[in-house]
C-alpha cells in the first residue's frame, strides 16, 4: 500500500532560521552555512564543519503537522549504509530547536559533500560525451552500489540522474533515501519518478522492491550509453503523443533501436547487440522475469573493458 502524497511545509526564510540556530552569536556553533546547493523537494545546503575542517551537505526537512516530516524519519533509517558507491549519512537531528519568533521547526541529515554535484549536471550542464567504455564504467559503479543496498534488504525506489552524485575522484554515489524501502515496510511514500519508474510501482505492486530498482537502473544504463538521451517517456508526455517509444520498444523492438539511432544521428548499429540484450532483460515488464543483479554482472556487455580510476579522473577533469 502506498501512502497519499504528503504536502510539504513552506521553506520561507529557512536559510535565515538555520543560520540563527547553527551560527550562534557567541561563535559556539560547529557549523557554518555556505550556500544553498539544490532546488529540490527539500532544501540542501553546503556547510562547513569547524571541528573536522571539512565541507558537508545538510538536507533540511521542515516539520509536517507539528512533527518531524515522514520523509526525514524514513531517510534517517538508512544511516547505516557504508559502501564506496553510496553517499554516507553521517548523522541526523530530529529536532533542530530553532529559537526564532515564528520560525519553522526542522529536522536535518548531514551527509558527505559531492563537489561535482549530480549526473544530471554531468549530462545537461557539462555535456560530457560518454563513450561506451565510460558508460560501462559508471554503470559498474551504479550496480555495485545497488547490489550492496539490496544485500541490506533495502531498495532505493527512486533511482534517477538527480540521485546519483559525482563525488571525490569522480566516483558515482547513490543518494536520497527519503522514499526508500526497508524490509518489513508495509507502506511507502512514493510512486517513483516519471520516465524512470517501473510499471508495477505505478500500479502500487511492491512484491519485489529490488526489481523496481533494476528497471530504473536499466533506464540509467540507456542514458549513460546514449549520452544523456532518455529511452522513452510516459504516455502523458506531450512529446510522446505522436510517437510512443515505450510501446514501440515492446511491440517492434527493431524499429525502436533504428528510431533511437536516428534521434542520436548515429548509424543503425550504434546500439550493440550485447547492450540491447542487457537493456531488454532489465526492462522486462514482468518483475519476476526481469534481470537480477547477478545476471546483469554476468552479462556480455557488462564484462567488456572499463576505465581505471586514474583514467576516469583524467577524462572527467576535462569538463570540470
Amino acid at each position: 500500500m502506498i501512502n497519499p502524497p504528503i504536502p510539504l511545509s513552506p521553506h520561507l526564510h529557512l536559510i535565515n532560521q538555520l543560520k540563527s540556530e547553527l551560527n550562534n552569536p557567541d561563535g559556539s556553533s560547529n557549523f557554518k552555512i555556505m550556500r544553498k546547493l539544490a532546488q529540490s523537494t527539500f532544501p540542501v545546503f553546503l556547510i562547513f564543519h569547524e571541528p573536522s575542517r571539512q565541507y558537508l551537505t545538510m538536507k533540511v526537512y521542515p516539520y509536517f503537522q507539528g512533527k518531524p516530516h515522514p520523509r526525514f524519519l524514513n531517510e534517517s533509517r538508512f544511516s547505516n549504509l557504508v559502501h564506496k558507491n553510496v553517499n554516507p549519512i553521517f548523522w541526523s537531528e530530529e529536532d533542530a530547536k530553532i529559537i526564532s519568533k515564528g520560525a519553522l521547526k526542522t529536522s536535518y541529515i548531514v551527509m558527505e559533500y559531492a563537489p561535482y554535484e549530480t549526473f544530471f549536471e554531468a549530462f545537461v550542464v557539462n555535456q560530457i560525451p560518454f563513450d561506451r567504455k565510460l558508460a560501462r564504467t559508471y554503470f559498474h559503479q551504479l550496480i555495485e552500489g545497488l547490489e550492496y543496498i539490496h544485500s541490506q534488504k533495502m531498495a532505493h525506489l527512486d533511482l534517477k540522474l538527480e540521485n546519483l552524485l559525482v563525488s571525490d575522484n569522480f566516483k558515482l554515489k547513490i543518494v536520497d533515501f527519503d522514499v526508500s524501502y526497508k524490509e518489513g515496510d508495509t507502506k511507502i511514500i512514493t510512486t517513483g519518478t516519471k520516465n524512470y519508474r517501473a510499471p508495477e510501482l505505478i500500479m502500487k505492486d511492491l512484491n519485489n522492491p529490488q526489481a523496481i530498482d533494476v528497471y530504473s537502473a536499466g533506464i540509467l544504463l540507456f542514458i549513460f550509453y546514449a549520452g544523456g538521451s532518455m529511452p522513452f517517456m510516459e504516455e502523458d508526455e506531450e512529446s510522446m503523443k505522436k510517437n510512443n517509444l515505450k510501446k514501440l520498444f515492446y511491440a517492434e523492438e527493431d524499429k525502436f533501436w533504428k528510431f533511437q539511432a536516428k534521434i542520436l544521428k548515429k548509424s543503425d548499429d550504434f546500439f550493440e547487440n550485447d547492450f540491447r540484450d542487457l537493456f531488454r532483460h532489465m526492462m522486462n515488464e514482468d518483475p519476476s522475469q526481469r534481470a537480477k543483479i547477478s545476471e546483469i554482472k554476468n552479462s556480455k556487455w557488462y564484462n567488456k573493458p572499463i576505465y581505471s580510476e586514474e583514467e576516469v579522473i583524467e577524462i572527467m577533469e576535462r569538463y570540470y
